[in-house]
């Protein structure tokens, strides 16, 4: 029996409103809530408002395993919790970003401020569960560049497009995204005195030809989950690009490191 006033312990509960779904494979199964025994379906079980771990056991095996946020003085369904447990389907990122890339400081000095918008679409089930696939757009501006080796205060355009394929895992408020990814970058000519006549070596007036590089690498994503539709994200892109910035005939790779925080829109 549980002491106290039974009006302040709803407001202070949710309940789990286990009863008849359409699927008959939820019936009889086992309800664990942060790692404990809590009951089986069909039923009502009765839990502290807040983000806990569901798990939905049936002979041994579990048929879901996730975390959701139940809000005091509320019912959910079975059919619920097996929506909001497996997670975002997919999510709308908008995100400001600052690109460093020091081979390239003639061109775009210590760095590019710009902006990025993110789909991702995510696998909910079946053994690919959390397999990622994202695609963006971003650009932005570089403020100053390298002319003659001295600073000085001239911007320029950056544009880039983007696809990436990643795991997301949820674990209680914290969303992990790691994998790969590529993008392509263009960085347009900007000609402070007149373009000079005939072909242009990038190399030879770096601050002022433009580049088109392709970048890859590896990809990751931290955020805090606020609730089931929006979450915060840091995210950062340590790609490289294989380019000949000097102009000694010998590429290498060169960085092409993105960072940015923006809200996450999911559903």
């Amino acid at each position: 029996m549980l002491a106290g006033d039974p009006a302040a312990r709803s407001r202070d509960t949710a309940l789990l409103y286990l009863y008849a779904s359409a699927e008959p494979k939820w019936e009889g199964v086992d309800v664990l809530i942060d790692g404990r025994a809590r009951g089986a379906l069909p039923g009502t079980v009765s839990v502290h408002g807040g983000r806990h771990r569901v798990t939905l056991t049936k002979d041994g095996a579990d048929l879901l395993d996730g975390y959701v946020t139940l809000r005091a003085g509320q019912s959910y369904r079975v059919d619920d919790l097996v929506r909001i447990a497996a997670g975002p389907s997919g999510a709308l990122t908008a995100r400001p970003v600052v690109v460093q890339s020091p081979p390239l400081s003639a061109s775009l000095g210590p760095g590019v401020a710009g902006a990025e918008l993110e789909g991702t679409w995510r696998r909910n089930e079946g053994p690919a569960r959390g397999l990622t696939g994202a695609l963006r757009i971003g650009g932005g501006g570089a403020p100053t560049r390298l002319v003659d080796e001295v600073p000085t205060s001239a911007a320029r355009g950056v544009g880039w497009v983007g696809a990436g394929l990643a795991y997301q895992w949820d674990l209680r408020r914290v969303r992990l995204r790691g994998g790969w990814g590529a993008s392509g970058v263009l960085i347009p000519p900007s000609w402070l005195g007149g373009r000079p006549p005939g072909s242009i070596d990038p190399a030879e007036v770096p601050s002022e030809a433009g580049w088109v590089l392709f970048a890859t690498g590896p990809e990751l994503s931290v955020g805090a989950v606020m609730s089931e539709a929006w979450a915060l994200t840091v995210t950062t892109r340590p790609h490289a690009a294989l380019l000949d910035p000097d102009g000694d005939a010998r590429a290498g790779l060169v960085p092409w490191w993105t960072t940015g925080i923006g809200v996450e829109l999911s559903w």
